[in-house]
C-alpha cells in the first residue's frame, strides 16, 4: 500500500493508494479539519481540501464511487450539508457519529482510476452501480425505515434491500459482502436488531452451517429523530461462490454465533489481480467470546488490532496493507490516548475517531478496516 499525507492549513489529508499493474489503482481519502469550527467552515475546509488532495493527486472527480461524511449532530446539520455536496457522482452516507475531538464533520472518499477509462457507472438500481471486467459493484446508502421499533425497522430494512436484490436477480446469500448497521441508542435497541437480522438471514440462508455477512453494528444516527436503525451495504454481481472467503482468526476469536449474534469477522474477496479484504466491527475479545480487558482502552486497543491483525493473516495479508481504519470509541475521555496510538503506529494509514458506543458495553473501543493485497489467477476476471 502506498500512503501520502497532503499539507494543508486546514486540515489533515490522508491518502492510501493500490496500485496495479493492470492500470486500475484504488484511493482512500480522509480528510480531517484541524481546529474547532462550524459546520460551515468545516465543510468548506473539506471540500476545499478534496479538491487540493485530488488535483495533487491527478484523480478527476467523477472516479469518486462512494463517500462517507460522519457528523457531529445530523438532524441540525444534514439540510445545509446536503444543499453543498453533490450526492449524484457517487454513493454517499451521511451518518452522526461525532468526529472526534471537536469536529463537525470528517470525511472518507474512495476512488477507482482506471488508466482505460473502462468504468461505467450508473444510479437507479441504488446509489450507485459500477460494472467492469463481468462484475457490477452495488453500494446502497441511508436505507432506513419509518417502523415502530429496532427490531421491525430491521426487518424492514433488509426486506426492502432483499428486494432490490432480487429485482437485480441477486441474493443475500451469494452477493452481499458488506454492511454497516448504524443504531441510535445501541445499549438499548440492538438486541432488537440483532433478533430481526438472526431470524431473517436464516430465512435468506444465511446460518452457521453456511455463512453471514462482514458488518459493523455500531452507535449511529440519522437524520430523523424516530429512526432507530440505517444501513449502507455493498454487494456483486458475477462473483463465483469459491472467489469468497470468510475469515475467521480461530486462536484470537470465536464464531459469532455462539454468543447469539449473525456476522462474519472478515470477508476477503478474490479477483485475478487483487484481494479485497473487509474486516468488520472488531473488539477486544477473545476465543471463547469474552471481552478482554475490561475498563482498560490501553489494553483493548492492542488487543483489537492483535485480533485485527489475525484476521488479516488468514487472508495472507498484514496491516502493511490496510488501506482505512474506522476507529470507534465510547468514551470521549479515551480520545487522546487512542489518537496517540494510532498516531504513534499508523500515522500514514487514513483513519477517522468517531463517538460511537460499541453494542456490547464492556468494550471501549472497536476497530474496522479495509486492505488490498495483489494477486495472481488467471481463473478469475481482474477488478
Amino acid at each position: 500500500m502506498n500512503y501520502l499525507n497532503i499539507d494543508d492549513e486546514n486540515v489533515i489529508i490522508q491518502t492510501s493508494c493500490f496500485k496495479s499493474k493492470n492500470g486500475t489503482d484504488e484511493y482512500h481519502l480522509m480528510i480531517k479539519p484541524k481546529k474547532s469550527g462550524s459546520v460551515e467552515e468545516h465543510l468548506s475546509q473539506v471540500l476545499v481540501g478534496y479538491k487540493k488532495c485530488l488535483d495533487q493527486l491527478k484523480i478527476n472527480i467523477d472516479t469518486a464511487m462512494f463517500q462517507r461524511y460522519f457528523t457531529s449532530d445530523l438532524i441540525n446539520q444534514a439540510d445545509y450539508i446536503k444543499s453543498i455536496i453533490d450526492t449524484k457522482k457517487c454513493a454517499v452516507s451521511i451518518i452522526e457519529q461525532p468526529p472526534m475531538p471537536d469536529k463537525k464533520l470528517v470525511f472518507w472518499a474512495y476512488h477507482i482510476v482506471d488508466e482505460n477509462k473502462t468504468l461505467n457507472k450508473s444510479n437507479g438500481v441504488a446509489d450507485l452501480v459500477l460494472e467492469r471486467n463481468g462484475y457490477k459493484h452495488f453500494w446502497n446508502t441511508n436505507i432506513e425505515s419509518e417502523d415502530c421499533d429496532s427490531f421491525k425497522q430491521t426487518d424492514d430494512i433488509f426486506v426492502s434491500y432483499n428486494d432490490v436484490l432480487e429485482n437485480n436477480q441477486l441474493k443475500m446469500k451469494n452477493n452481499v459482502i458488506r454492511t454497516w448497521i448504524y443504531v441510535r441508542n445501541v445499549d438499548n435497541n440492538y438486541n432488537g436488531v440483532v433478533v430481526a437480522r438472526r431470524e431473517l438471514f436464516e430465512k435468506y440462508g444465511l446460518n452457521k452451517d453456511s455463512h453471514f455477512i462482514a458488518s459493523t453494528g455500531i452507535e449511529g444516527r440519522s437524520t430523523k429523530p424516530e429512526t432507530l436503525v440505517s444501513m449502507d451495504a455493498y454487494a456483486i454481481e458475477g462473483i463465483k461462490e469459491e472467489q469468497v472467503k470468510f475469515l475467521q482468526a480461530l486462536d484470537n476469536l470465536n464464531p459469532t454465533h455462539e454468543y447469539g449474534v449473525t456476522f462474519e469477522r472478515g470477508t476477503s474477496v478474490e479477483y485475478g489481480d487483487r484481494n479485497h479484504i473487509f474486516i468488520s466491527g472488531t473488539a477486544s475479545i477473545d476465543n471463547k467470546g469474552e471481552v478482554v480487558h475490561p475498563g482498560d482502552i490501553q489494553n483493548q486497543t492492542i488487543r483489537t488490532i492483535e485480533n485485527i491483525e489475525a484476521l488479516l493473516e488468514d487472508a495472507k495479508a498484514t496491516l502493511d496493507d490496510v488501506s482505512k481504519f474506522i476507529v470507534y470509541i465510547r468514551d470521549t475521555a479515551d480520545y487522546n490516548f487512542v489518537e496517540n496510538y494510532m498516531n504513534q503506529n499508523f500515522n500514514q494509514t487514513p483513519y477517522v475517531i468517531v463517538l460511537a458506543p460499541v453494542c456490547r458495553p464492556g468494550w471501549l473501543i472497536e476497530i474496522e478496516c479495509i486492505a488490498v493485497t495483489e494477486n495472481h489467477n488467471i481463473d478469475y476476471n481482474n477488478f
